[in-house]
């Protein structure tokens, strides 16, 4: 059923209310009710993506950040909502993903609100950890074997040690030339 614009309002005032009293359950049933009417923008999607967080409801938090993030493909929250149920699932590398993007766009921000701020610092913990956790698992798959020095210097690059030095030349760029950081002193014996 279609609601007025201050039904809406009513409804959102409402479902705002039964969150700031602790009842995550009322909530959730206001701002579905908008959700179902066509009414929901992305802030009352984000309401419940955060109700059904409270609730324990990983599948339907995501759902309603994938709202959030269909309206608003750079939302911060919606992105950190989304890592966290990516890894509540298991799926430790998308959730990671999803970290890594908020992490990001968070820092194109030179003040954040307190709360988002903490948000995104117990995301930049869990795409360490997530990070961390995956480091050991290659290294473990990788224990035992030998790897050119070419190699180890891509999982060096991968896990950010390192960084990818292009040619930069100042007046004439010579194309195709290899993209090396340091040459080797044996390469030039003179």
């Amino acid at each position: 059923m279609p609601f007025s614009i201050a039904e809406a309002e009513n409804v959102a005032r409402a479902g705002a209310e039964a969150l700031r009293a602790g009842n995550a359950a009322e909530a959730r049933r206001c701002f579905e009710k908008l959700t179902e009417s066509g009414r929901a923008n992305v802030q009352i999607w984000l309401l419940l993506a955060h109700s059904c967080n409270l609730l324990g409801d990983c599948a339907g938090a995501e759902k309603a950040a994938d709202e959030v993030l269909r309206l608003d493909s750079r939302n911060i929250r919606a992105m950190i909502i989304k890592g966290d149920s990516r890894g509540g699932a298991g799926d430790a590398r998308a959730a990671s993903s999803f970290y890594d993007a908020a992490i990001r766009a968070a820092a194109q921000y030179p003040s954040l609100p307190p709360e988002l701020r903490s948000e995104v610092e117990r995301a930049e913990r869990a795409a360490a950890d997530h990070s961390a956790r995956y480091r050991a698992q290659l290294e473990a798959h990788l224990a035992g074997k030998a790897h050119s020095d070419r190699f180890l210097e891509s999982l060096a690059l991968m896990f950010g040690e390192k960084e990818i030095y292009l040619q930069k030349p100042s007046t004439y760029y010579f194309p195709r030339l290899p993209q090396i950081q340091f040459f080797e002193r044996a390469d030039f014996p003179w």
